[in-house]
């Protein structure tokens, strides 16, 4: 092995160690003006690729938030007492406010998806939330190959219907809004934007008042109920 040491003006010096090769290796030294990695420097997650060292899989590599607070009404479907699908089989209404926006570092990436969404629907009325995804510039659509975002499911649904997740207000009073919670860990394999839509679709009867972030009852006083609703996207390393 030959040895290069370089002596410097405060009198230390700087050694390369070159090993026994019968091939040419090229060291390049950076410009003046380039940066140089230490073990302090930061590099961000987006401009890494490959795969994570051993070890590495399942840490946290981001963290983005969205949230709604303002309070909008949407319109059932009115099934005059015929309960047929619970909404399983209607197209929906998206909740285009809560429209949630991530771009993973790596294709081996998960995205875990947990929402808190604040609603009120005039009972009694039964549905379903349904899970919507798009990548790049695509709008958000339903992913058939997925069985947790696929347009004919909602989970957990009823007894006999799959899907993102199964409401029902029979019995409710108009005091207090309802919160559903919901988590899921998709694997988008992109490294492109990735953007996540929430829809729902419920039938009601009579009423057919559908209200995002506030109860039915909505005087200030006492029995008043108004809420947040909010999405958080955590990438989550492969």
């Amino acid at each position: 092995m030959s040895s290069l040491k370089l002596k410097t003006p405060s009198g230390g010096s700087v050694t390369f160690n070159a090993t026994d090769t019968a091939n040419d290796v090229t060291l390049t030294v950076p410009a003046s003006n380039a940066s140089v990695l230490t073990d302090s420097s930061n590099i961000p997650a987006a401009n890494l690729t490959g795969s994570l060292p051993v070890g590495m899989g399942g840490k946290v590599l981001q963290v983005v938030q969205y949230y709604d607070k303002q309070q909008s009404s949407y319109t059932m479907l009115n099934i005059n007492n015929g309960y047929t699908n619970y909404g399983l089989n209607e197209n929906g209404i998206d909740l285009t406010t809560l429209d949630s926006v991530i771009t993973p570092s790596s294709t081996n990436s998960k995205i875990l998806v947990m929402t808190n969404i604040m609603f009120w629907a005039a009972p009694p009325a039964y549905g379903v939330f349904r899970l919507k995804r798009g990548i790049g510039t695509a709008t958000p659509t339903y992913a058939s190959s997925d069985p947790w975002m696929s347009a004919m499911n909602s989970v957990p649904g009823t007894l006999t219907q799959m899907g993102s997740t199964g409401i029902s207000t029979n019995g409710d009073t108009s005091w207090y809004g309802r919160i559903l919670n919901f988590n899921f860990l998709d694997s988008p394999n992109t490294t492109d934007t990735v953007k996540y839509r929430f829809n729902f679709r419920m039938e009601g009867d009579p009423d057919t008042t559908f209200w995002l972030n506030r109860a039915g009852y909505n005087t200030n006083d006492y029995g008043a109920n108004a809420g947040i609703s909010s999405i958080i996207l955590m990438e989550v390393a492969g």
